[in-house]
C-alpha cells in the first residue's frame, strides 16, 4: 500500500513538470505579468529598446575631473557662445591620470554669462565621444562645471569715404563725409590736414590736426596753392569696442567756380551752367530760358579796351529769368556799324523778361538798352532807364516795374500792366499805356504821340522842352482825368500835375451832361472836348458871340448832341 501511494506522488510530481512556465507568470485575473513579452514557444522576447548598462553590467571606468583650464577668452563677438575657444581636461580613475583633448575625446558646450565684453563666468557642458566614451563614463556631477573667462573688446574696422572727392573754397566738408564700420554707440570724429606725414597721429589732433564739424571749410588755399587735405575718422571707445581709426582718403580743395547763370530748353531740360551771364547767352538756342544764378557786372574797363566778354548782348529769341538777381547793363538786339557809318551787320534779339522769385525780393536790370527787334517785360524792376533806340522795334510792359524810360523816333511801346512804375518817361515815338499802376511819373513828350486810356496815377505831370505844360494832350481821344478817390470828374485843361487819377472814356451821357448848359462851360473846355472827342457833334447855337482864347463862339444857347 505504501508503495502505491509514493507512485501515484511521484507520477504528479512528473506531471507538473511537464506544465509551461508561463502558467506560474499569470496573476491571479489571468493576464501575463507587466513588462514581460512572450513568443510562441513562450520565451521572453527583445523588445527593441535600448537597455542601459546597470553596475552589473557595464564594465566602463569611472572617471572625473581633476584639471581644468582656471579661464578661457576670446574677443567680442556679441554672443554668449565660446564653442571657438577649445580646452583640454585632466581625468583620474582614482589611480591613473590622464589628459583628453576637446573634439577627440569629448565635446564641450562652453556659454558665457553675457556677451558684454569684460571678465565673466563660463559654464561648460561635456560629454565623452569615440574610444574614451568606450572605455571611460563620467562620474555623477562631473557634466557640467564653471570656470572663468573673458571677453575683450573688438577693434572696429573702419572705412571713411567722401562723396565726392573734390570741393571749393568755403564748401562745408563734413556732409561730404561717411564713416562704415563704427560701432552704433560709439561717437565719431573726423580729423583733417594739410601733411601728410602726420596723419591719424593723436599728438597733433586738435592743433595741427583740427576736427571737423558743421561749419568747417576751408576758406582759402595757401600761397603755393596747396589744395590737397588727408582726412579720416575715428571713433570712440565703448563697452565693447577700443577706439577706432580708419584709413587716410584725400580730398581735393578747388578754387570756387561761379555759377552764373543755367540754360533750360523749352522742354524743361537744364543743358547747362556758365560762369557768365554772357556765356549763357551765348550758349543758348531760340526758345531757351536763361535763369540768372548770381549779379552780373558788366567790365567797362574791357569793354573800352575791345574784350567785350563781360557785356550781355540777347541776339535770339530767349526768356531771361532774373530769379532776384541784378543785372548792371543788358542790350537786346545788336546793330555793328561801319566805318562810314552805315550798318555793317544787324542782329534782333527778341527778349521776354521774367522774375520768378518767392518772397519781396525782385530782379533788377539797371540799364536796359532796346536797340533791334522786340523787347516784352512781364516782370523784375527796370531801372534806372529802358531806353529804346529809334526804330528799334516793339516793347510790351505787362508786369514789373520801368523807373524811367525813353522811346526814340520810330519805336513803339505799350503799357498794359505792372506797377509802382515811375520816372521820367521820355518820348520821341509812340507811347500808348492801357493799363498798370504809377507812382510819381514825370512824362516828357518831345515830338512823339502819347495816348493814355487806362492805369491809375499817384501823381502824373506833363512837360516839354520848355517846361511844364497841361496834360490834356496825354490823354486818348475820348477820354478825361477822374479822380480814383471819388470817380469825380477833374479837368486837366490848363492843370500840369494832377495826383491820384485815372483816365476815364466819356460816354454820351458824360458829354451830355457836361455841355448841356448855356454859358457855364469856358471856351478852352469845349474846344478841347471837341479836340478829344471821337464823336461828330451837331451845335445848334444864336448869333450871340462869346470870345475868348483867341476864337469866338456863340454862347447864347449852346447844346451837344452826340450822333
Amino acid at each position: 500500500m505504501k508503495k502505491r501511494v509514493l507512485s501515484l506522488f511521484l507520477a504528479f510530481v512528473l506531471c507538473l513538470t511537464l506544465l509551461p512556465t508561463s502558467v506560474f507568470a499569470e496573476g491571479a485575473d489571468g493576464s501575463a505579468a507587466a513588462g514581460a513579452s512572450t513568443e510562441d514557444n513562450g520565451q521572453s522576447a527583445n523588445t527593441g529598446k535600448s537597455e542601459q548598462p546597470n553596475s552589473e553590467t557595464d564594465t566602463r571606468t569611472e572617471i572625473w575631473c581633476v584639471g581644468k583650464p582656471d579661464s578661457i577668452g576670446r574677443g567680442y563677438d556679441g554672443t554668449t557662445d565660446g564653442s571657438t575657444i577649445p580646452i583640454d581636461l585632466t581625468f583620474t580613475d582614482g589611480t591613473d591620470t590622464f589628459t583628453l583633448k576637446e573634439r577627440t575625446g569629448f565635446t564641450a558646450k562652453k556659454t558665457f554669462d553675457s556677451a558684454d565684453a569684460g571678465r565673466r563666468t563660463v559654464t561648460v557642458e561635456i560629454e565623452l565621444i569615440g574610444d574614451a566614451a568606450a572605455k571611460y563614463k563620467l562620474k555623477a556631477g562631473e557634466e557640467t562645471f564653471t570656470i572663468g573667462g573673458y571677453i575683450d573688446k573688438a577693434h572696429p574696422d573702419l572705412t571713411v569715404s567722401l562723396s565726392k572727392a573734390a570741393c571749393t573754397v568755403g564748401e562745408k566738408i563734413l556732409p561730404l563725409l561717411s564713416v562704415e564700420g563704427a560701432p552704433e554707440d560709439a561717437a565719431v570724429t573726423y580729423y583733417y590736414t594739410q601733411y601728410k606725414s602726420i596723419a591719424g597721429d593723436s599728438d597733433y589732433e586738435g592743433n595741427a590736426i583740427p576736427a571737423i564739424d558743421e561749419s568747417t571749410a576751408i576758406s582759402s588755399l595757401d600761397e603755393e596753392g596747396n589744395n590737397t587735405y588727408y582726412v579720416y575718422a575715428k571713433t570712440a571707445a565703448t563697452q565693447n569696442y577700443e577706439e577706432g581709426r580708419s584709413t587716410t582718403v584725400e580730398l581735393t580743395v578747388n578754387e570756387a567756380v561761379v555759377e552764373a547763370a543755367s540754360v533750360t530748353k523749352a522742354d524743361g531740360t537744364v543743358s547747362g551752367t556758365y560762369t557768365t551771364l554772357p556765356a549763357a547767352l551765348n550758349a543758348a538756342q531760340d526758345g531757351d530760358t536763361v535763369k540768372l544764378l548770381a549779379n552780373h557786372t558788366t567790365n567797362w574797363g574791357d569793354v573800352e579796351a575791345g574784350e567785350y566778354a563781360t557785356l550781355a548782348v540777347v541776339r535770339k529769341t530767349l526768356t531771361l529769368d532774373l530769379n532776384g538777381m541784378t543785372v548792371d547793363y543788358l542790350t537786346v538786339g545788336d546793330v555793328v556799324p561801319d566805318e562810314a557809318g552805315g550798318i555793317l551787320e544787324s542782329y534782333d534779339g527778341n527778349l521776354t523778361v521774367v522774375d520768378n522769385i518767392q518772397g519781396g525780393s525782385h530782379g533788377k536790370i539797371k540799364d536796359l538798352e532796346f536797340v533791334k527787334g522786340s523787347l516784352a517785360i512781364q516782370g523784375g524792376q527796370i531801372g534806372g532807364c529802358l531806353t529804346c533806340n529809334g526804330n528799334s522795334g516793339s516793347v510790351t510792359i505787362s508786369g514789373g516795374t520801368v523807373l524811367g524810360l525813353t522811346v526814340g523816333e520810330g519805336a513803339v511801346v505799350t503799357v498794359n500792366g505792372g506797377s509802382a512804375h515811375a520816372g521820367t518817361w521820355s518820348n520821341d515815338g509812340t507811347l500808348n499805356i492801357t493799363g498798370g499802376t504809377f507812382g510819381n511819373v514825370w512824362f516828357l513828350n518831345n515830338g512823339g504821340t502819347i495816348a493814355i486810356s487806362g492805369g491809375t496815377f499817384g501823381t502824373i505831370t506833363n512837360a516839354n522842352g520848355s517846361g511844364p505844360i497841361p496834360l490834356m494832350p496825354l490823354l486818348a481821344n475820348g477820354y478825361a482825368f477822374y479822380s480814383t478817390s471819388d470817380n469825380t470828374y477833374t479837368s486837366a485843361d490848363n492843370q500840369t500835375t494832377l495826383s491820384s487819377v485815372r483816365p476815364r472814356s466819356l460816354t454820351s451821357r458824360t458829354m451830355r451832361r457836361r455841355m448841356r448848359t448855356s454859358a457855364s462851360v469856358s471856351t478852352n473846355t469845349f474846344i478841347s472836348i471837341i479836340s478829344h472827342s471821337s464823336w461828330l457833334a451837331k451845335i445848334r447855337m444864336p448869333s450871340t458871340m462869346m470870345t475868348g482864347a483867341g476864337c469866338t463862339v456863340m454862347v447864347l444857347s449852346l447844346r451837344l448832341w452826340i450822333v
